[in-house]
């Protein structure tokens, strides 16, 4: 199976993208499935109602044989907290291509 990672440059005192990429790296290794990308959000893009998300649409696009998009659960708690409803378009769009969207949990 392959999967995409994305994530997102993290907020003082958060885990560092290194950090989380290789969470992801290391999830994907114990499930056996094959990290196709790593997609990063600037952290500068977020607005009220409006969320940077471009570049994972732009990573499902590119990669389409991906059937996971990985996130670092604390990522994805601070999309659906912060922008509600473009998350849940964004990720009605992944899902409706067959990419289903996996919270990845562990360590900072």
């Amino acid at each position: 199976m392959n999967a995409i990672g994305y994530l997102r440059r993290p907020a003082k005192g958060a885990a560092s993208i290194e950090a989380q990429a290789a969470r992801l790296r290391g999830y994907c290794e114990v499930q056996g499935w094959t990290l196709a990308a790593l997609v990063t959000e600037e952290r500068s893009w977020w607005r009220k109602d409006l969320v940077g998300l471009a570049d994972l649409v732009r990573g499902v696009e590119a990669h389409p044989g991906a059937e996971r998009v990985l996130i670092p659960a604390e990522t994805l708690a601070e999309l659906e907290g912060a922008a509600p409803e473009t998350w849940s378009k964004i990720r009605a769009w992944c899902e409706a291509r067959g990419v289903r969207v996996v919270p990845v949990e562990g360590g900072a």
